[in-house]
């Protein structure tokens, strides 16, 4: 990642935290329903919302894709990032998922973008620096009854602004 960002993307980086603490606000409602991978892609649903909120340019890029995780497990997926372009991935659990991290790795196995705060809703925002494949990885640290928790996973682009 270049070492002095642009005035675009820090931009975009406050825009990114702002809407990290409102998906939170608005994703922490209790619930006593089983963990499914219906609810963690309802989730991911909403937080679509919420980030497109902050960033309006935001498109998908890929279909999302879903999966259940036991603590202190992973699971990673390849992607073709283009260079130059603004990606914006998202993960986002279930009601039993406590904490789920997020990161982008390139070939040379450099981590690129990442989210390890303690909340099931990472999202990471980055700009590639060359085209490329990357493995992303969604990492589930903790969830709230010690057993496995859904996922839903998703990744996009911001097209330029005008």
């Amino acid at each position: 990642m270049n070492e002095r960002p642009t005035k675009m993307f820090k931009r975009s980086l406050f825009k990114a935290g702002l809407l990290a603490t409102l998906g939170a606000s608005i994703l922490a409602t209790p619930s006593s329903a089983s963990a499914t991978i219906a609810e963690a892609t309802a989730r991911l649903l909403v937080s679509v919302g919420v980030v497109r909120l902050a960033f309006p340019n935001l498109r998908d890029r890929s279909d999302w894709a879903s999966g259940a995780l036991a603590p202190d497990q992973g699971t990673a997926y390849m992607e073709r990032f283009e260079r130059g372009v603004e990606y914006v991935i998202l993960a986002v659990g279930c009601d039993n998922a406590r904490d789920i991290d997020l990161g982008v790795v390139d070939d040379e196995g450099n981590m690129i973008a990442k989210d390890e705060a303690p909340n099931a809703e990472p999202v990471v925002h980055f700009i590639p620096e060359y085209t490329g494949r990357y493995r992303v990885g969604v990492y589930m640290a903790r969830t709230n009854n010690g057993e496995a928790a859904h996922f839903a996973y998703q990744v996009f682009y911001l097209t330029r602004e005008h």
